[in-house]
């Protein structure tokens, strides 16, 4: 989650920066990820869920204007 996020961070300079939210573990589909809210320049809201499996990165990113629609984002794949 760390490296995920010093890499958005570095696209401020396009203009395109973030407000990130503390990680914490959710349980997501079945499994469990390491969860990083966003907002994405003020006005779009994302969740990153990151799982590592081995040598391999899942992130799951879900978009919305509302944030209180994530909850229903999240019943789509659970």
């Amino acid at each position: 989650a760390e490296m995920l996020k010093e890499e958005l961070a570095s696209y401020a300079s396009s203009g395109v920066y973030y407000d990130f939210g503390n990680v914490t573990a959710k349980s997501f589909g079945g499994q469990t990820y390491y969860l990083m809210p966003l907002v994405l320049n003020d006005s779009v809201y994302q969740n990153m869920y990151i799982r590592v499996i081995d040598d391999i990165v899942i992130v799951v990113t879900l978009t919305t204007a509302d944030k209180a629609n994530f909850t229903n984002l999240e019943a789509m794949f659970s």
